[in-house]
Parts: structure tokens; sequence; C-alpha cells
């Protein structure tokens, strides 16, 4: 008769079962562990955890994270059991066999990993974490403010102006792209002039560089060569400077701080 127990949670779930096609493996396979060693009916109490990763945790993509588990008895102690299967609900390429492992290969996404376990008495255990967040380090939504500052010749006089505005920037889970807008009102001559500015930028190990295809309403559209950094931590900052139209000399800049790792929206 089969023995099911499940529990499901935020957190770790647990599923103890007798039947083979509950969990789709192999019967056949080689037990691990001494059932001589371990009376069976330690076995049958026994339980399967995930310590590392958490349920909800990040982990940097392309980099090595730890993945460990342990099967236990009902004291808490850890039971002389090795064979522990990892799988993902997304990454359907990626498996790791093991209680403690270092491994840098799981593909960008949101997973639910599950372990899982053949006892000794044929008992089938697995347990899931939600939630694990692979991405770059880099990758998120970033809000900040930009600013730009031009000046101007009108016949022998100088003319300075300055605006600020709210500017949002996502680099891709893969970190290799910023993307983003803003908008600033310059007074330019006695007239406001709305100013939009595009920004893509490459992102190469923190150092950001690229376009930003600015429009100045009434005068056109220009090109700013943007330079700046980005870190892990979620800190932005760039700046960008040019003469345009030949005779607006604009320096801009902005900062920004990463608000989500979440890019489901995006």
């Amino acid at each position: 008769m089969s023995l099911v127990l499940v529990l499901l949670a935020c957190s770790d779930s647990y599923k103890i079962v007798a039947d083979d096609a509950e969990v789709g493996l192999d019967s056949g396979a080689t037990d691990t562990a001494d059932s001589g060693t371990v009376p069976d009916e330690i076995w049958e109490t026994a339980s399967l955890r995930i310590t590392s990763p958490r349920s909800g945790e990040f982990l940097p993509l392309a980099e090595a994270s730890t993945f460990t588990a342990e099967v236990v008895g009902t004291d808490g102690q850890a039971l002389p059991f090795e064979e522990v299967t990892w799988t993902s609900d997304v990454d359907a390429a990626w498996t790791l066999t093991g209680l403690s492992l270092q491994d840098a290969s799981l593909a960008a996404g949101t997973h639910t990993l599950t372990a899982t376990a053949r006892l000794p008495n044929g008992d089938r255990l697995a347990t899931s974490v939600a939630g694990i967040l692979v991405q770059s380090p880099y990758a998120g939504v970033y809000v900040g403010t930009l600013t730009v500052a031009a000046q101007a010749d009108y016949n022998g006089t100088p003319i300075t102006t300055a605006c600020g505005g709210a500017i949002t920037l996502v680099i891709d889970v893969e970190g290799t792209t910023a993307a983003g807008d803003a908008d600033c009102p310059l007074n330019l001559f006695g007239f406001e002039v709305e100013s939009s500015y595009s920004f893509d930028l490459d992102n190469e190990d923190g150092a950001l560089n690229g376009p930003a295809e600015v429009q100045f309403y009434g005068f056109g559209a220009t090109n700013f060569d943007v330079r700046g950094d980005v870190t892990a931590d979620g800190a932005m900052a760039a700046e960008f400077a040019d003469d345009v139209f030949g005779f607006l000399a604009v320096e801009g800049g902005f900062e920004a701080t990463r608000i989500t790792r979440d890019l489901s929206g995006f």
C-alpha cells in the first residue's frame, strides 16, 4: 500500500511516497545506504530537507551557488544517505546529484527547485524551494534623477539654463543592456523647450556606455555618448556632454538606484 505524505508551503515542501510511479524514478535504482546499518523504522519516518538555497533567494547568474540537502530522522539528525537528485521546473537541462554541491549552470529565471531521494526501504522523498531568482547581479529596475545644464550665446550674451527630471532604466536578466527614458524641460531664450531622452546602453562588468537619443522639441534631435557605471549593489551613475545645433553646449548626467530585481513587468 502506498504511503503518501504531502506538505506544500511557500518555503519547503515534503512528499514521501512508496509508489514508484508517483515520483517517476526507476524502481530498479541501487540503494545508496546499508539498510542493515539503519533500522527500517528509521527510514520510514525520515524526511528530506533543503538547507540551501532558501525559498525566495537570489542566485547570481553564472556564479557558483551552494546547493545542500539532507535526509534526517525524527530526532533531526542527518542519516547516512547521499543520493539526492536536484531538478528545476524552469531549466529542464539542469540536474545535480549529491547532498552538497557548488554549481553555476542554472539558467536565468524564477525557479522551483526540487530535491528527490529514493531510500533503502523503497520510499521516495521530495522537497522543494520556490521563488529562486537567477539573473545577473546587475539586473533590475532603476529609478533616479536626470539633470541637464545648457549654455548658449545670444548676440554676445551668455544664456544658461538647467532642468531635472525622473529617469527609469531597466537592466535585462543577462545584465548586458541598460535601457530607459527621461524627460527634462529647458527654459531656452525665454521659451520652455521640452526635451526627451532615450538611453540604450551596454553594460560590461559594471561599465556603462552607449548612446542617448535626445529630442529637443522645436529644434530637432541629436545623440550623446554616455559613459557611466553600475554596481552589483544596485547603484548607477552616468554622464554625457556635447555641443549641439552649433550654438548649445549641453552637459548632463543621472544617478539611479535599483528598486527591485523583479523584471516580470518588463
